[in-house]
């Protein structure tokens, strides 16, 4: 009998366990030196941050006021910060700087969990024999050691923005509905349909990929025969709940009907009418990457990526921000003032915007611009091409289980053609995208070295052959 030598020995549940406690413990590390050393969030409050902060205590004071600008954005963030606020005295307070950490702690055995249902299979971490096994798990610790040491991750903790809890939501919801569609359970429908409720009060585009997962559940019922049609309404009866909370939380607050918030139109503006900026009553807004584009048209009048305004670079309303119906007739004229084709260059610039814009706000710190553009470099080195190839290798049938976690990222594609890109917005789909990659890379050495070894067989038979006819 013969015995599998350690290096080779098919991985267990309990390595993945153990793998999963390093990767946990090792990414809180380096977030909580983040958070409490390099960079508290604390110390960066301004903008966007700012305006988290100032609505986190003002519901503290007022818990049950009614103001229109608090329904203009979805309003996870600025609630945890107050719930944090209010457990610890300061919203600003150092325990906050630490929940930011654990959170972002999270997504690294998240990414390491997904890569490896992604490249195993069903069955992972088990696998048929140690060969086979083996692979899936060396990519997957691949996976989430890169997710320990990526900086665009952690870069977000420390700062108090929507990102860090997001992207941890968000890498769950794709590994649960990969799990769900593996195992067909019911446990991890209810646990998917909490984890994507929970997702929109952060950000609401999160609705757009549940959709799509449902409707590539239908498509490809073949492919997926353990995602059954009754697993559904765990999934949907979280959301609908939530949905209907926050809708009445937008009506007390604004006196009109929405989901979550009221800020589509306004974005509907920078996405359809490619200005710069926006004055409305008491409030005026620009997206960060839209300023970047503008600034590279003057530095390098020769590359394609430009604003083409339809109207003004800088528009002004006489209506608050919130005012949906006027923004929504403003972004109707810029389309009817430039034509679809002007439109389609638009959603393509918005969408080349997720990887060439290295992210608000360290784009526009000196100490940390120098980082965020050193790490873009590896995601386009490393992560970009990979992940295209799976996000269109996952529409076919054969590997439509990939397919399923691909549409998160197609979700965030098809909003940003309506609105506008950024880095920042992409940064919390790394973890899928650092998954995506991963099995993909694992899937092409595979092949490389299958490819290797039969051109070694092939070539050894050929000598054999030849040696036979001299004799």
């Amino acid at each position: 009998m013969s015995s599998t030598p350690a290096s080779q020995a098919a991985p267990t549940m309990g390595d993945a366990r153990r793998e999963l406690v390093f990767l946990l413990v090792a990414a809180l590390a380096v977030r909580l030196c983040w958070t409490l050393w390099l960079h508290p969030p604390a110390d960066y409050v301004y903008s966007d941050m700012a305006g988290y902060v100032f609505r986190a205590e003002r519901l503290l004071r007022e818990p049950l006021g009614r103001w229109p600008d608090a329904a203009l954005y979805p309003y996870g963030t600025h609630y945890l910060l107050a719930a944090m606020g209010w457990l610890f005295g300061s919203v600003k307070h150092g325990g906050t700087a630490v929940v930011f950490a654990l959170l972002g702690a999270g997504v690294p055995p998240l990414c390491f969990s997904l890569t490896g249902r992604l490249a195993g299979g069903p069955s992972w971490p088990l696998g048929q024999d140690a060969r086979t096994a083996s692979r899936p798990f060396t990519v997957a610790r691949i996976a989430g050691w890169l997710a320990v040491a990526y900086y665009p991750l952690i870069s977000l903790t420390g700062y108090y923005l929507s990102e860090t809890p997001y992207a941890l939501l968000l890498t769950a919801a794709a590994l649960l509905t990969l799990r769900l569609a593996d195992l067909g359970l019911v446990r991890d429908a209810w646990l998917l349909g909490a984890v994507v409720a929970l997702g929109i009060t952060f950000r609401h585009q999160l609705l757009v990929a549940l959709a799509l997962v449902i409707l590539f559940a239908l498509w490809r019922r073949r492919s997926l025969p353990k995602l059954r049609l009754g697993l559904l309404w765990p999934v949907i009866i979280p959301v609908a709940l939530v949905l209907t909370v926050s809708a009445i939380r937008t009506h007390h607050h604004s006196g009109r009907a929405s989901l979550v918030s009221q800020n589509a139109a306004l974005n509907r503006v920078f996405g359809r009418c490619h200005n710069k900026f926006i004055w409305g009553r008491g409030a005026a807004f620009g997206p960060p990457s839209f300023d970047l584009l503008d600034q590279w048209a003057k530095r390098y009048p020769w590359q394609p990526l430009r604003l083409l305004p339809a109207k003004q670079l800088e528009l002004r309303v006489k209506v608050p921000l919130t005012d949906g119906e006027v923004l929504n007739a403003l972004a109707d004229d810029c389309v009817a003032q430039t034509g679809q084709l002007r439109q389609i260059r638009y959603a393509l610039t918005h969408v080349a915007l997720l990887w060439v814009d290295p992210g608000w706000p360290d784009s526009s710190q000196a100490r940390w611009r120098s980082a965020s553009e050193a790490w873009q470099r590896v995601h386009l080195f490393l992560l970009l091409i990979p992940a295209w190839v799976a996000l269109f290798a996952g529409l076919g049938k054969r590997r439509a289980r990939e397919g399923l976690v691909a549409l998160y990222l197609w979700s965030l594609i098809l909003v940003v053609m309506l609105f506008f890109g950024s880095g920042r917005l992409r940064s919390p789909y790394d973890g899928i995208i650092i998954a995506l990659a991963m099995s993909q890379w694992g899937r092409f050495f595979a092949h490389f070295r299958d490819w290797r070894k039969a051109k070694v067989a092939t070539a050894g038979g050929a000598g054999q052959l030849a040696e036979d006819r001299q004799e």
